[in-house]
């Protein structure tokens, strides 16, 4: 996609450069005198100068108007699909049964498993992961709670991947849900049964580094084998779901939006696994397409 700002700064450029050279020219002429010759090359000069700047002028209007143009048609795709969600969505995933892993403590899941829902498919379990997992303390306090000799922070990530894991009983979760570290929306007790992983994440965060500190680490004890995508929301940074491209995972950037939730119903529906979907950004598309 071509947006206005990537225009506008490739047309200060081209201007930029046509006021160099028309320097270089005055300079030179400058100083092989002020002879009518010498006029006459300079007054060519900034002809030819002014013609191209005219050019470029007429170029970045007509990219200004196909960007409005593109604008106005995003944005009516997106009102046509906010009207029309539950019937473009409805029985899409019948059997499809998904697993949450939010990182999100901003907003809600309500949404999400209203969407999936909708389209047939059925939640496996939906589990919040707090930052203060990431506290001093939280190590001592699990062992208390637990029962339990964990050694570092790796081996509580470890923990919470095998409690959402392990089929049966949400006993651990429970209990590290009464310290506050997990927040357990639901579970079903069948790990196994899930077809599809989604993992919400925000960059709405006091951490440095929450995907390197938090996300990654308890992703890597998931070892997710399944279908996986990474969404966030409309005011989050997108750049964060940069870093879950790197781990092979689809990614949309407004999950808040009809059109965000029609693209993760259509991302599992036909099974692509790759790809950035959402609000215009480099590289990113409104919604996707079959294989």
């Amino acid at each position: 996609m071509i947006f206005f700002d990537i225009n506008f700064k490739y047309f200060i450029v081209s201007i930029g450069s046509i006021f160099l050279a028309l320097g270089i020219g005055i300079l030179i002429g400058s100083n092989l005198g002020t002879n009518e010759a010498v006029e006459e090359k300079n007054a060519s000069i900034i002809e030819e100068i002014d013609t191209k700047f005219n050019q470029l002028k007429e170029k970045n209007d007509q990219l200004k108007a196909e960007n409005e143009t593109f604008k106005k048609s995003i944005s009516n795709a997106k009102a046509l699909i906010t009207n029309k969600e539950i019937n473009l969505s409805q029985y899409e995933l019948k059997d499809k049964q998904i697993g949450i892993i939010s990182f999100n403590e901003r907003e809600d899941t309500s949404n999400i498993e209203t969407a999936a829902k909708n389209s047939g498919a059925n939640i496996a379990f939906n589990v919040q992961i707090n930052e203060s997992i990431l506290e001093k303390d939280a190590l001592s306090k699990v062992n208390e709670k637990l029962s339990l000799n964990l050694k570092n922070r790796a081996d509580i990530m470890k923990l919470i991947a095998n409690s959402i894991k392990t089929s049966g009983t949400s006993q651990e979760l429970e209990k590290l849900q009464e310290l506050g570290y997990v927040k357990l929306v639901s579970y079903n007790g069948n790990y196994d049964s899930v077809t599809n992983f989604v993992v919400y994440t925000n960059s709405n965060t006091k951490l440095s580094d929450k995907f390197a500190m938090l996300e990654k680490p308890v992703l890597e004890k998931f070892s997710l084998n399944k279908p996986t995508i990474a969404i966030t929301t409309s005011t989050s940074d997108s750049k964060l779901l940069e870093k879950y491209s790197e781990m092979d995972m689809p990614s949309i950037n407004n999950i808040d939006d009809a059109s965000g939730r029609l693209s993760m119903i259509m991302l599992m529906k036909y099974g692509v696994t790759s790809g950035s979907y959402g609000n215009p950004a480099e590289g990113t598309v409104l919604l996707p397409s079959e294989k």
